[in-house]
């Protein structure tokens, strides 16, 4: 048995500000060490449209979802016979907008606001109400669809916080509302935190904002393990979740001066939060703890900030203990690890042709996953097995550099290998000028003068090739009669 975790997302296809909007899905192995779950290599790309919404791209998946769900039978390699393997869907990973669409909820601009409880935005205080499950969920989808008026339809939407639209997630096994867990980034730090900061930060004098600047550069960020913005007086209102992630990890020794008693207050309570949220390990005994926490931060945002009592992700604070409960500690169904991966959808979109985008991003994906099936010792039939040698190119940094980071490689033929790189320093011309191989790995410069830089397998050397001459190279791979030349000095 393989759990799995889908991830769905929007992500825009251009490098620019121009919002040019990709909805992707992607599945993650459930089961995997906590070490390797940022790893790009482990995330699996399914499909990606600029043109077909959500629930349309679903219906396929949902149906392919359904069958590994049951099992289907497959060969093991290492076992050496068949088997049969189930993988149902653990959780579903998304922001707040896409986790709403996914469980039929009409989202935060309703009354009853949550996807996960009933709770209603008219209540007096903050809290849980009873949760939602899917059997109700799908009865109350039912009874809309079967009434009569408009008027009805819409005073019974009003009412349950449900759409009616179809939506083919609903067909899966697992309980929607229990299954689109709380997500940190969206919900903690792109909520109380960005909310906060930004409040505090228009407060704020052009001299005190100076001050503030001041104070960021000169906190010691040596046990940062991300660099934290020097020029927040400018450029808040900007940030991006990672800003905000940095920025949390200081904001209190920062800002402190400048925080009235009732701002502290909140302040501290929202870093008890942080802390728990970022813990590397959780233990079920301590769930009455965190639910004390969140409620704690609740409790003083109802005290001293009632107008932000409406708010969707300071209720769903609430519900991230019980997250944490079902599946461990927040590193486990949080989503950065997954944005980083739009990159990689985003760089293959910029440089394919534009014409069909979604069917060149899903051929490129598809030849990236059949090279990693292939030579990471992976078969059809025995008499087809990748070599060794092969296998320890795949591993090499190079390749997996650009199989899961640098999209932008260029054909040009300066950059191949097995030709230099020469540049005049008068002319300021480029010259291409091949490079011929004999035997025993020795590399013939002829006829050429001057100094170059030679980038080997092995290294890097200065040569002075002044009248020609031979020089030798250690090929790391016996198949290969190439070696790389870089630029010379400019």
């Amino acid at each position: 048995m393989t759990p799995l975790v889908v991830f769905c997302d929007d992500t825009s296809g251009n490098k620019s500000k121009v919002w040019n909007k990709f909805e992707s899905f992607c599945v993650l192995l459930a089961g995997l060490p906590q070490e390797q779950n940022t790893n790009l290599k482990n995330i699996h790309f399914v499909c990606t449209s600029n043109k077909v919404p959500v629930m349309e791209m679903a219906r396929p998946l949902v149906e392919e979802f359904k069958i590994r769900e049951d099992g289907i039978i497959a060969y093991d390699a290492y076992l050496c016979c068949k088997v049969i393997a189930v993988a149902p869907i653990m959780c579903i990973l998304c922001d707040n907008p896409m986790g709403a669409e996914i469980c039929s909820h009409l989202g935060a601009n309703t009354y009853m606001f949550c996807r996960i409880c009933t709770t209603d935005s008219r209540s007096s205080h903050i809290h849980v109400a009873a949760l939602r499950t899917k059997s109700n969920t799908l009865s109350q989808v039912q009874k809309i669809k079967l009434a009569t008026t408009q008027r009805e339809k819409g005073k019974l939407q009003t009412e349950y916080g449900i759409s009616p639209e179809e939506n083919p997630f609903l067909d899966l096994q697992l309980d929607l509302h229990r299954s689109t867990p709380v997500e940190v980034l969206h919900t903690l730090i792109l909520g109380p935190y960005k909310y906060l900061l930004r409040a505090k930060m228009a407060k704020l004098s052009t001299k005190q904002c100076m001050e503030v600047a001041a104070r960021v550069r000169a906190f010691p960020s040596s046990g940062l393990l991300m660099k934290v913005s020097t020029d927040i007086s400018k450029y808040y209102r900007s940030f991006v979740g990672r800003d905000f992630k940095a920025f949390a990890q200081i904001a209190l020794f920062v800002l402190s001066p400048y925080l009235t008693a009732s701002e502290l207050e909140v302040w501290l309570a929202l870093s008890k939060v942080f802390k728990i949220t970022y813990c590397d390990s959780f233990h079920p005994a301590n769930v009455d703890q965190y639910r004390a926490v969140c409620q704690g931060f609740v409790n003083s945002i109802e005290t001293h900030l009632p107008e932000w009592r409406k708010k969707l992700k300071i209720h769903l604070l609430l519900h991230l203990p019980d997250d944490m409960l079902m599946y461990g500690p927040t590193a486990a169904f949080n989503t950065e690890r997954c944005e980083s991966y739009n990159s990689l959808i985003r760089g293959w979109n910029i440089f394919g042709n534009k014409q069909s985008p979604s069917r060149d991003i899903a051929r490129r994906f598809a030849i990236q996953e059949s090279i990693r099936f292939h030579f990471s010792g992976s078969f059809y039939k025995p008499s087809d097995r990748c070599g060794e040698d092969l296998m320890q190119l795949y591993r090499s940094t190079e390749v997996q550099q650009y199989l899961y980071g640098d999209v932008s490689h260029s054909d040009k033929p300066i950059y191949k290998q097995g030709t230099l790189r020469k540049l005049s320093h008068e002319r300021s011309k480029l010259s291409t000028v091949p490079l011929s191989f004999e035997d025993k790995g020795m590399v013939s410069l002829d006829e050429l003068g001057g100094q170059f830089t030679v980038l080997f397998p092995q290294g890097i050397f200065g040569l002075n090739t002044s009248g020609g001459g031979q020089f030798p190279v250690v090929l790391r791979y016996r198949w290969t009669h190439t070696c790389s030349v870089w630029e010379g000095d400019c």
